[in-house]
């Protein structure tokens, strides 16, 4: 809906961003910035950019998941 509205997709991910960082570990941080810059370099212009986000999203999910090891979810 966001890209609808023409919110420029750059933007969309820095607030994506930043509201990660503050509910994240702190040994986390250095790969969430790692990634950000990495979608930020290649987001493409226009309604393309939501499969770039998505990615971006499941990267971070996979993040976690990584980090997490063996505890679960609730």
């Amino acid at each position: 809906m966001l890209l609808l509205d023409f919110v420029h997709p750059k933007l969309i991910l820095q607030k994506l961003v930043e509201h990660l960082l503050k509910r994240i570990e702190a040994n986390l941080r250095r790969e969430l910035y790692y990634w950000h810059a990495y979608y930020d370099r290649r987001l493409p212009p226009g309604i393309t950019a939501l499969l770039k986000l998505e990615e971006f999203v499941a990267k971070f999910m996979s993040m976690c998941r990584k980090n997490s090891g063996s505890r679960k979810y609730v």
